[in-house]
């Protein structure tokens, strides 16, 4: 089993033989979905996979010099709430004073073996030899939080697992809507 990253189209290809899971770095900092089905070889570039649908005009256009860049047409790998994406949220937060949190962008990951213990949640477990796993950062400045997407694959299984987490880092309080 493997993940591949490519540092400078920041893309992000995990696979085992069995299957494969590739997502990136968005134009706007978002972290998009390219595929998940059959195990491909690993490649320089997957952009081929970004969905580039050309909006409607009454679609919210994120960049004026592309107009097939729509958040409504990209494909997500965590939706937030707003930006001209008007599917539904993954997630919704709000801070005291009424500021909504919708500007994930990708900061950083982490690559390592086996997979991540949750305390108190039930969860499937993998030694160093069984599964691999990538952990991405994503900060939202306006309400001081982190978000940690894990994606784990096991060696063995056609299995990708996912989980998030969420750390604020600020001084006030943040409320969890969804």
């Amino acid at each position: 089993m493997n993940i591949f990253v490519n540092e400078e189209n920041k893309q992000f290809h995990l696979t085992n033989g069995k299957i494969s899971y590739i997502f990136n770095v968005l134009k706007n900092g978002s972290l998009g979905h390219l595929y998940f089905g059959k195990s491909i070889k690993n490649r320089d570039d997957f952009s081929h996979f970004l969905r580039t649908d050309i909006p409607t005009a009454a679609s919210c256009h994120f960049f004026q010099d592309d107009p097939a860049y729509s958040l409504e047409t990209v494909n997500h790998e965590y939706p937030v709430y707003g930006k001209g994406d008007f599917r539904d949220a993954a997630i919704e937060l709000e801070t005291k004073d009424g500021r909504i949190g919708n500007g994930y962008v990708f900061k950083d990951y982490k690559i390592s073996h086996g997979k991540p213990k949750f305390n108190g949640l039930p969860a499937t477990y993998a030694n160093e030899k069984e599964a691999s796993t990538i952990t991405v950062q994503l900060v939202d400045e306006s309400t001081h939080t982190n978000l940690y997407l894990s994606y784990t694959i096991f060696q063995h299984y056609p299995v990708i697992t996912r989980s998030v987490a969420l750390e604020n880092v600020g001084t006030d309080d943040v409320y969890i809507k969804k």
